[in-house]
């Protein structure tokens, strides 16, 4: 079976909420591989799928790792493209979101999603943004609390922009999943999302992927697609690193900033704060 393989960074998704609304258009950012990658359109599938003269009856099997924004919403993309799934697999090493004694590490951080993340959710259609928009808060204005008496507004309400919507990253990934099997059971599709699976190894040699679940090694089925949404440390990027010639593909980990990061959720805001601004608020 001959694997084709990407790796996603959707880097639209994520708009700093400090930085001015007119942004650049939407754009992603693809790792470049020099070997072991082959991109193709969804019009030449795999060889090992069969298929007739005019493309009918040809089906495909998708694995995407991460259930991050990015790989829901690519998750989206694929069921709403129309093309002829046959099992559409997500895997993420972290809990659902959703759960009530889902651990928030790694999902407790809020964000802010401007023209880039709207654009792209709205690649999708209008519909999943209403749901996204429906969990998070509308903010047009930021400002700078230097004491108890002294404040700046760094940013305030502009004529023609759409504020940006704060949502807690949980927020948003439960409002694409939600909506995601929503519209995998209407559309019929066969959608498998695998959470506190942790993708061990991708092998590029059987089309499959190594995985742990319940302190158990798995290996899953062959697929024909195998995309990438597994974050900065991404393992199918080491994969590809560990299938490619030698000095033909680079692969860097990121390293963790030293420090620690908190974030506190409060049930309505304190009075003395702006309830539509973001507040930074200096010690």
């Amino acid at each position: 079976m001959r694997l084709i393989v990407l790796v996603f960074a959707f880097r639209f998704l994520l708009l700093r909420i400090v930085s001015p609304f007119k942004a650049a258009e939407p754009s992603t950012c693809h790792s470049q591989h020099k070997v072991g990658v082959r991109r193709e359109t969804a019009k030449r599938p795999s060889s090992s799928v069969e298929q007739d003269g005019d493309g009918e009856g040809w089906k495909l099997k998708i694995a995407i790792a991460g259930a991050g924004p990015s790989g829901l919403l690519l998750a989206h993309r694929l069921i709403a493209s129309g093309l002829p799934l046959e099992q559409l697999d997500v895997f993420e090493s972290r809990a659902d979101p959703r759960s009530s004694s889902s651990s928030l590490e790694g999902r407790a951080y809020a964000l802010g999603l401007g023209i880039r993340g709207r654009t792209a959710i709205k690649t999708v259609d209008g519909e999943l943004w209403s749901s996204v928009k429906a969990r998070g808060y509308e903010c047009e204005r930021f400002r700078l609390h230097l004491s108890k008496k002294i404040s700046l507004q760094l940013r305030g309400r502009e004529d023609g922009v759409h504020p940006s919507v704060l949502i807690y990253q949980s927020d948003l990934c439960s409002a694409l999943l939600d909506e995601l099997e929503r519209r995998a059971k209407a559309l019929e599709t066969a959608l498998n999302v695998r959470f506190n699976s942790n993708i061990a190894m991708a092998n590029l040699e059987t089309s499959t992927l190594s995985f742990v679940s319940d302190g158990v090694t798995q290996e899953s089925k062959k697929y024909d697609l195998l995309v990438g949404c597994d974050g900065a440390n991404s393992i199918v990027r080491e994969s590809i690193k560990v299938y490619s010639p030698p000095d033909t593909f680079e692969c860097t980990k990121r390293e963790l900033l030293p420090g620690c990061f908190k974030v506190a959720r409060i049930t309505s805001m304190p009075p003395a704060l702006d309830a539509d601004s973001v507040a930074l608020i200096l010690p």
